[in-house]
């Protein structure tokens, strides 16, 4: 049950206005949950004190940092990016070990629509649920990006979750590059239903919809609501979407862009407007972390995506 999990995900200044959407989402299908946000430099973390968000508890890296001090040597050895996913599996052990519950984790740049609730019945009795990436199989990323997305997961206060935690733990400490064999903490869950018990796959459509799956699924709009093969759109992962200067936008241009696809995009943009314009009242240089648009800087890799679409829908493997 729902009441049994901790969520927790971490920000730095730069994404706080998709961590304020995907809170304030959260927050309107579950209430009641607890928010643990991990706020990756101070700037984050005195922004989200202003914000005074009920139920969300703010930590500093520094926190982590004490209570796991091999991330003070991993620091050392790699980008800031990487680190940033080093952290994955430390937060989720502080939750569990500080809350003594369950933990989920969540990227920042998702929103939710419905309540998680189904997520956690069809995982019944399993300690640990990770999502698939769902990629259509004319455009199967698997082998580099891995099967699953460290986008949502979750992690029940059990010895077998904490068994696949620490596993995590130490291969992210080994290398969060991205190469043939790594990407970021990513393609560590690869092998987690292979070697642990209780691990289970979430089968439900509606879970970590994102770019790279969505134009593969059948989607419609009923009553206000997006449909997934038939089922609630439970969150969307807007991966891959940029935010520039003068509230400008541009979504993952990697994937084709469909019409229903659009609507959600078009929403996301509107709350990330209202996000921004609610940071400035605090940080009135906020928009300064942002580049400035330039359809230059896109046009080459969008018309590359596009050329991608208009070869395989020649070749028959494009819908």
């Amino acid at each position: 049950m729902e009441k049994d999990y901790t969520y927790t995900t971490y920000f730095d200044i730069h994404y706080l206005p998709k961590g304020m959407v995907m809170i304030e989402s959260l927050r309107k299908v579950s209430p009641t949950s607890k928010i643990i946000v991990l706020c990756l430099d101070d700037e984050s973390l005195r922004s989200m004190k202003k914000l005074s968000y009920k139920r969300v508890q703010l930590i500093s890296t520094k926190e982590l940092e004490r209570k796991y001090p091999k991330l003070l040597i991993a620091k050392k050895n790699r980008p800031r990016i990487e680190y940033y996913w080093t952290l994955t599996p430390f937060l989720c052990r502080y939750v569990i070990e500080t809350e003594n519950k369950g933990v989920v984790y969540l990227d920042a740049d998702m929103v939710f629509y419905e309540s998680p609730a189904e997520i956690f019945a069809e995982m019944g009795k399993n300690s640990v649920g990770i999502c698939p990436h769902r990629f259509p199989f004319y455009n199967n990323r698997s082998k580099y990006s891995g099967w699953f997305n460290v986008g949502w997961n979750v992690f029940k206060n059990t010895t077998s979750s904490q068994a696949v935690l620490l596993s995590w733990s130490d291969d992210c400490i080994t290398s969060c590059t991205v190469d043939k064999n790594t990407c970021g903490d990513q393609k560590y869950l690869d092998k987690w239903p292979r070697d642990f018990s209780g691990v289970h796959v979430i089968a439900h459509p509606g879970a970590d919809c994102a770019p790279w799956n969505f134009y593969g699924l059948k989607v419609r709009k009923e009553k206000g609501n997006f449909l997934v093969n038939g089922y609630k759109l439970i969150f969307f992962h807007f991966h891959g979407f940029t935010i520039y200067k003068k509230f400008k936008y541009v979504p993952n241009y990697a994937y084709p862009i469909t019409r229903s696809q659009a609507e959600l995009y078009e929403e996301y943009a509107s709350l990330l407007t209202k996000s921004i314009k609610r940071i400035k009242t605090m940080i009135p240089k906020y928009e300064d972390n942002f580049e400035n648009y330039k359809i230059t800087k896109i046009f080459l890799p969008f018309m590359q995506s596009q050329w991608v679409r208009v070869v395989k829908k020649f070749l028959g493997i494009y819908p």
